[in-house]
């Protein structure tokens, strides 16, 4: 069984923010799909990482990492979801 990835939304934004709404390509995610999304922000930003993710008709959970730097300037949180 093989796997296949599609990117169906992308959020964009010069502001940090506690929550993120994914909009741009709003469709039903097929029962059973795994969906996860990343969140890269810019350590000098406040905050640091959204407290909410929404999206597709989902509900979103945020994994705890081991690190969350991706180097000395950007951070990454990772959100996923199942259908």
């Amino acid at each position: 069984m093989g796997i296949t990835l599609t990117c169906r939304g992308t959020v964009f934004s010069t502001t940090a923010a506690t929550s993120y709404t994914t909009t741009q390509t709003a469709y039903t995610p097929a029962d059973g799909s795994f969906l996860i999304c990343g969140v890269v922000n810019s350590l000098a930003a406040t905050p640091l990482d959204p407290t909410t993710f929404t999206g597709h008709g989902v509900t979103w959970s945020k994994l705890t990492l081991g690190t969350r730097t991706l180097s000395t300037t950007h951070c990454i949180s990772i959100w996923v979801a199942k259908a």
